[in-house]
């Protein structure tokens, strides 16, 4: 399969985990979405609140006004909250790559640059080289993976022990999973 982005060919693992990383972060704006929709129990506003907005830091902000205080009155403010921040990080951690030009510079190593931490420099930009590279590997690129993951279940979670606070449902069986871990965006 031909690539524009050749460095994916010598780095392939990586490459599928950047793009699962990339592509990913929509299913946790979903997730986030059917948390929020629960908590005031109206999925139409919900989604067309969020989803006729542009951006994704947008939705996030969207979602968070719209779903703090009834979580908080469902005693899960706490939670809701630490998941709206676990959210704001997975999407530095998508936009990092998405908005990066990809580098392999014979190390072994895949790296790439920040074009929008760059642009936002006062510096003018004379050389490349000159500029800092960040660097992945598949165990961080993993991790970060799973930290995706626990940030999906708990977004989960909250959805389901928030409908049990409110009466909908008896029981679940979903968990918390701890968020105050974060993954390094870069090595």
């Amino acid at each position: 399969m031909a690539t524009l982005l050749k460095v994916f060919k010598r780095f392939p693992e990586e490459g599928q985990l950047i793009g699962n990383l990339a592509t990913a972060y929509t299913e946790l704006e979903f997730d986030l979405c059917m948390c929020v929709a629960m908590a005031v129990s109206n999925l139409d506003m919900v989604v067309k609140a969020l989803y006729r907005t542009r951006g994704e830091t947008q939705r996030i902000e969207v979602a968070d006004a719209i779903g703090r205080q009834p979580y908080h009155a469902l005693n899960l403010g706490q939670p809701f909250e630490e998941a709206v921040g676990a959210m704001r990080y997975c999407l530095k951690i998508r936009n990092q790559y998405s908005h990066c030009n990809w580098h392999d510079d014979l190390t072994g190593r895949i790296s790439f640059l920040n074009l929008e931490e760059i642009a936002m420099e006062n510096a003018v930009i004379t050389n490349l080289a000159a500029l800092t590279f960040r660097y992945l590997d598949v165990p961080l690129l993993k991790e970060q993976q799973m930290y995706f993951v626990r940030v999906s279940n708990n977004l989960t979670y909250l959805n389901y022990e928030g409908r049990k606070q409110a009466g909908l449902l008896t029981t679940h069986a979903l968990q918390a999973a701890s968020l105050s871990t974060r993954p390094p965006p870069y090595r």
